[in-house]
């Protein structure tokens, strides 16, 4: 919905799940959306690699994986190893949204973030109990919505 809203931004999907790579690739071509290109790739090892330093405006992370089992957690996008990378790739003025449906994973995100100097956070919201007009509603939210699963959308802002 973004991508064809706004052709002249850049969106790059990364991706683990090779259907997810297929079916996004997919209803690109079908809506002729020219700014988007998808990767598949663990993002941990891409970010660390690939983007320069203060190159990326906003990080969109919407329903990760919460692997909630223990021996599973090191497969999270949401662990110390990410803080560095958003650190250095965001610019100043950039902005980290987050959506979940699993409070557990958001509690760990809320703590994870808590003590970082360089990000502010702007929103904490429980979608689910109060949406916001304007708000894109993704196949993960919708199906979230339909289950009555809670919804926490967290926005941060690089200082």
């Amino acid at each position: 919905h973004e991508a064809a809203r706004r052709p002249e931004i850049n969106f790059l999907d990364i991706e683990n799940v090779r259907t997810e790579v297929m079916r996004a690739k997919d209803k690109w071509r079908r809506r002729f959306l020219l700014n988007t290109r998808t990767i598949h790739c663990d993002a941990h090892y891409f970010l660390e690699e690939y983007p320069g330093d203060l190159s990326v405006d906003a990080y969109h992370i919407l329903f990760s994986d919460p692997w909630p089992k223990n021996k599973h957690h090191k497969r999270r996008v949401f662990q110390p190893r990410l803080l560095p990378i958003i650190e250095r790739t965001l610019k100043p003025g950039g902005r980290l949204h987050i959506k979940t449906d699993v409070t557990e994973y958001y509690d760990v995100m809320k703590e994870l973030f808590a003590s970082i100097e360089f990000l502010e956070l702007k929103i904490d919201h429980r979608l689910d109990l109060e949406p916001v007009e304007g708000d894109i509603v993704t196949n993960f939210h919708q199906k979230a919505l339909d289950k009555g699963h809670p919804i926490h959308w967290l926005e941060y802002t690089k200082k």
